[in-house]
């Protein structure tokens, strides 16, 4: 038999004043109204779990969702009745059509759905979709009243409802407040709480005599009644008065106390409701191992959440020991029923993963694409979907299918699918309205998120990729934005990072320390170097950041980059391309996908691989396929540079072109447009414009593509965006002037030199030199010999030797007019001779090439070769050059090729390749 726990009214109201009593209403709800103090306490039972819990929201909403409407499902029929009142009760005008077609069935196959039940039912369809006037028109409410004596405590109670308000039903409040006391006599705990609520707001009918304490405790004790499977569905209603309030006073022990009873009583719900009050903390003392405890019965009844939950706190290693194997069986729990919820938990958690197995991407993409495939699927995830199809098919390949998913992303207003869309636009679009649209889409995301990738975005959009641009000021108002986030740190302080103090470097100092804590590779690689000299630094501090971060590759590779700024030893830069080359043959072909162009020079050059042997090139070949393999196009122009004949590297554009036309990054598409023909040469062009890093030095590719394809407008064109980009560096200046000058030749000059002197200012000696060609190049608009004359004046002046050699240099070159105006107006020799008499190896290599140009006899050619030894043999590679070659042919000095080798050979390996010709023809000679 059925245990029973109802006892009779009298025996309810000892108990609960013995338990702490029904004291005076003085409490208030939420909105206001009065509330009473009652202690109403769970009975001090055990009886084990005896409830069977309903599936969760998210089963239930994914079951019905599936329903294909024809037949019911083969379960039992109360648990049909009961969905249905939940999905009207979650979204009654959703759930309409789906409740009414189930309706319709149970009263072909269920026994039990007539009269009140069946009345009941559609009632509340109608009432939950908002459908008074079907609702009225239906004549149900009226059907309801007509049961009379037959209807149930329930059926009185709802219709005493719609008596009151006459919705569905003439309007008649006495018969409402007498079928309501009926239904409260015969102990409906819905009628009690009813009557009991107007009780405390001085509304009850006159008739209802009973104490509100008693009316309140009679409630609660029917809602508890029997012992049997459906006792948790009651004694939550009591929890979620004691949690909320209503007609007592909330107090979140008795909740949790009630919510607790039910949940040892088997049901699920109500342990998640007791996990979560530990979770959340408010107003309560939390127990881990209680919250554990009710978390895991929750998760076992398949509340997904609850699943949800539990495996986040094995996930977290935080509350529990880590498993990360555990949460991954729970995720997988909390999606096999299809929610929304679920999948997206499953697919967050695989993509949270550092690296995933074959299988596991696999299951991701199953995933994010059944995920999809409900309407109600987040953004987000056509977002991911998107990313994941651009990586595994292709940038190029995977274009078309990645925007049809981003376009849904941005239709579901997920801002990652606007930048995903936007980039997709700018690579892949035709023309002006592309752009434009894609600039649209970034500036939302700029506007409402921030951040400094749709800003980079924007400025590349308007400086690089707009066909008819660069578009000037809109570049500059995204750059000034994104300045503004302190993204851009550096400002191109030519500084040494080792050389940074706080007295004089105090914000790039701030700056670089921020980058390295979000563990920025070059923020962190800088920032570990300035500890390795910097004064404030201590020992705890240099083993803390040397620990930091894991050695990853883009840490390697920005940790060479600092190393290469802070040296001029050649064996020193020697070292470091020795340690990059190992490290690529070591982790992969994908490491090349962060090396520079200059970077694979280092490593891979021409020079680089006459000093490694057969093997090792070998090896070093091999890998530069495997990354050409995957469509690394900087990987592609090594080895086309390596090729030794067109055809050659046609061959190795055929044997690539299938990775360039799927995934091929802007250096293949540049590698192919240098070689492919027509229309195939269009395209490629236009995916390198799309995609192009938007840097003065990938600007400056497209000019020198552009030029090898006899592309005017093309090369006008990125000398503008080259132009637009260059900043405060003077390498770039001088590079850009340069390059004016060798494509418009003197008509470039006034632009070059406005650019060369900003340089100059900066202190780029390689500017200077530039500045003074130009001003001794006869015919031009700033043909300026007396400029020419005071920058060697003020280079001696300044003991700037390099600077001064460079000029001498070009000034052995300049027509015989130029150089006699410059010597009328200033003593070269003696200028040059006092620099070389100070000891400076540079300006005795100057000194001596100017004595040997303008010598008139033996004696004065030999004086001449007596300072070029000195540069020499102060380390002068220049010098050495000369000195070899004027023993190897006997000029200025006696003839000596053991002697000339010997230095070329010094030379040579200081990279002289002058030294290592004129080597190469004397042991061709066999004359040593």
């Amino acid at each position: 038999m059925t245990r029973m726990l109802r006892a009779p009214i009298l025996a309810i109201l000892a108990a609960t004043f013995l338990s702490g009593g029904a004291i005076a209403q003085s409490g208030t709800t939420a909105t206001g109204g009065p509330t009473l103090d009652l202690k109403f306490r769970p009975p001090d039972i055990s009886p084990g779990p005896i409830c069977v819990s309903p599936p969760g929201d998210d089963a239930t909403l994914g079951f019905w969702q599936a329903w294909d409407k024809r037949a019911l499902p083969d379960r039992d029929m109360a648990d049909i009745r009961r969905d249905i009142r939940r999905l009207l009760q979650i979204d009654g005008a959703m759930w309409f059509g789906t409740a009414t077609r189930a309706m319709d069935l149970l009263e072909e196959q269920d026994s039990d759905f007539f009269g009140e039940t069946a009345l009941l039912l559609r009632i509340l369809a109608l009432d939950a979709s908002g459908r008074f006037a079907e609702l009225t028109d239906s004549g149900l409410v009226q059907n309801l009243a007509d049961l009379g004596p037959d209807l149930g405590p329930q059926g009185k109670t709802v219709l005493a409802g719609y008596l009151r308000s006459g919705l569905g039903i003439a309007q008649d409040e006495d018969r409402a407040d007498a079928l309501l006391i009926e239904a409260g006599f015969a102990g409906s705990s819905s009628a009690l709480q009813a009557l009991a609520r107007r009780q405390l707001d001085g509304t009850a009918p006159a008739d209802w005599i009973v104490p509100v304490e008693l009316t309140v405790t009679t409630a609660f004790g029917a809602l508890v009644g029997e012992l049997g499977p459906d006792i948790c569905e009651r004694t939550v209603r009591i929890a979620e008065q004691y949690q909320w309030g209503g007609i007592v006073t909330p107090d979140i022990e008795l909740a949790h106390d009630w919510f607790r009873f039910s949940a040892d009583l088997g049901d699920g719900h109500a342990a998640w409701k007791v996990a979560q009050m530990h979770l959340d903390a408010e107003g309560f003392d939390r127990a881990n191992d209680v919250m554990l405890r009710y978390l895991q019965k929750a998760a076992s009844a398949d509340l997904s959440y609850a699943q949800i939950e539990l495996a986040r706190v094995h996930e977290r290693g935080a509350l529990a020991p880590r498993d990360m194997g555990h949460a991954r069986a729970l995720y997988e729990d909390a999606a096999r029923g299809g929610s929304v919820r679920g999948l997206s938990q499953l697919a967050l958690f695989l993509g949270r993963q550092p690296t995933l197995s074959p299988e596991d991407h696999t299951r991701r993409i199953e995933v994010l694409t059944r995920l999809t495939e409900i309407e109600e699927a987040p953004g987000w995830a056509f977002a991911a979907l998107a990313e994941i199809t651009l990586e595994d098919e292709g940038r190029w390949a995977g274009a078309a299918k990645a925007r049809d998913l981003a376009e849904e992303a941005v239709l579901r207003d997920t801002l990652d699918g606007h930048v995903i869309l936007a980039r997709i636009l700018l690579a892949t679009g035709d023309g002006v309205e592309d752009v434009d649209r894609a600039v649209d889409l970034l500036t939302r995301v700029a506007s409402e998120r921030g951040g400094a990738q749709p800003m980079s975005m924007l400025q590349a959009a308007h400086a690089c990729v707009a066909p008819d641009g660069p578009h000037l000021s809109e570049m500059a108002f995204w750059q000034a934005r994104e300045r503004a986030l302190g993204t851009q740190v550096h400002d191109h302080d030519q500084t040494p990072v080792t050389a940074l103090d706080h007295g004089t470097h105090p914000l790039r100092l701030a700056a670089i320390q921020s980058e390295a804590i979000e563990a920025s590779p070059v923020g962190l690689a800088e920032w570990q170097r300035i500890l390795n000299v910097a004064p404030f630094a201590t020992d705890g501090q240099r083993r803390l950041w040397s620990g930091y971060h894991a050695e990853t590759d883009d840490l390697f590779i920005a940790r060479a980059k600092v190393d290469l700024s802070l040296t001029n030893d050649p064996k020193a830069v020697d070292l470091i391309h020795a340690g990059l080359r190992a490290r690529y043959l070591a982790a992969g072909p994908d490491f090349a996908g962060g090396l520079t162009p200059t970077l694979f020079d280092g490593i891979a050059g021409p020079k680089v691989r006459q000093n490694l042997s057969a093997e090792e090139d070998t090896a070093l070949a091999n890998m530069l396929h495997a990354s050409a393999a995957l469509g690394y196009g900087r990987a592609m122009q090594v080895l086309a540079a390596r090729a030794p004949t067109h055809e050659a590297r046609q061959a190795l554009f055929a044997q690539y072109r299938p990775i360039i036309d799927a995934d091929g990054d802007f250096a293949a598409q540049v590698f192919a447009a240098g070689l492919a023909q027509d229309a195939d040469r269009d395209r490629y062009l236009a995916r390198a414009a799309g995609t192009v890093p938007c840097t003065y030095r990938t600007a400056m590719e497209m000019v020198d593509l552009a030029r090898d394809l006899s592309d005017r407008a093309g090369t006008d064109r990125w000398l503008a965006v080259a132009q637009a980009l260059v900043e405060n560096d003077p390498s770039q200046m001088t590079g850009l002037a340069r390059a004016r000058l060798s494509i418009d030749g003197r008509s470039a000059m006034p632009a070059a030199l406005s650019l060369l002197t900003r340089a100059s200012l900066l202190g780029h000696t390689p500017a200077d030199r530039e500045i003074f060609r130009i001003v001794v190049t006869p015919g031009s608009d700033v043909y300026d010999p007396e400029r020419a004359a005071d920058l060697i004046v003020q280079a001696a002046d300044d003991a700037a030797f390099d600077r001064l050699s460079g000029y001498l240099s070009t000034y052995r070159d300049a027509d015989d007019a130029v150089r006699a105006r410059i010597a009328a107006i200033i003593d070269m020799q003696g200028i040059l001779r006092v620099a070389a008499e100070s000891g400076d190896a540079t300006s005795m290599r100057s000194y001596g090439r100017l004595l040997r140009d303008d010598a008139q006899d033996a004696d004065e050619l030999a004086h001449a070769m007596t300072w070029l030894h000195r540069a020499a043999e102060a380390g002068d590679s220049f010098a050495m050059a000369d000195y070899g070659e004027a023993l190897a042919f006997g000029i200025g000095v006696p003839a000596d090729r053991a002697q000339a080798v010997r230095w070329l050979d010094r030379a040579a390996s200081r990279g002289s390749d002058r030294a290592a010709e004129i080597t190469r023809l004397i042991r061709l000679s066999g004359q040593l």
